[in-house]
């Protein structure tokens, strides 16, 4: 059972997959890339192992912690007119990272006025 579901996982992910000779938008990371609104016209060109998909389906964490992970669940919240609750929460675990401390205020603010 568990080989059939990675199978259908990896079979409903196979977008992801494309030619060798892609590339992707000059060098810029993924999650950037597909922040660019013509993102489906250009061959994005990373292919996650099934296990890594797997993975993405024990929790939201491990989803988002991996590109490419991170990357198809943009897309799929770009889908859904949701993609700014994304860069919310990632804004808000960069945030969390700041040092030194004093400058956690401005960064505060700037989160606030932005979403």
């Amino acid at each position: 059972l568990f080989h059939f579901l990675a199978d259908d996982v990896w079979r409903s992910l196979s977008f992801l997959r494309r030619r060798k000779n892609c590339t992707l938008f000059h060098g810029s990371s993924l999650d950037k890339a597909l922040r660019n609104k013509s993102v489906t016209t250009v061959c994005l060109f990373f292919r996650p192992s099934p296990r890594e998909v797997l993975k993405w389906a024990e929790s939201l964490e491990a989803l988002l912690t991996n590109q490419y992970g991170l990357v198809v669940f943009r897309h799929f919240l770009r889908s859904e007119f949701s993609e700014e609750n994304l860069d919310f929460w990632l804004a808000v675990e960069r945030f969390k990272r700041i040092r030194p401390l004093s400058k956690m205020a401005a960064r505060a603010t700037k989160i606030y006025e932005e979403y």
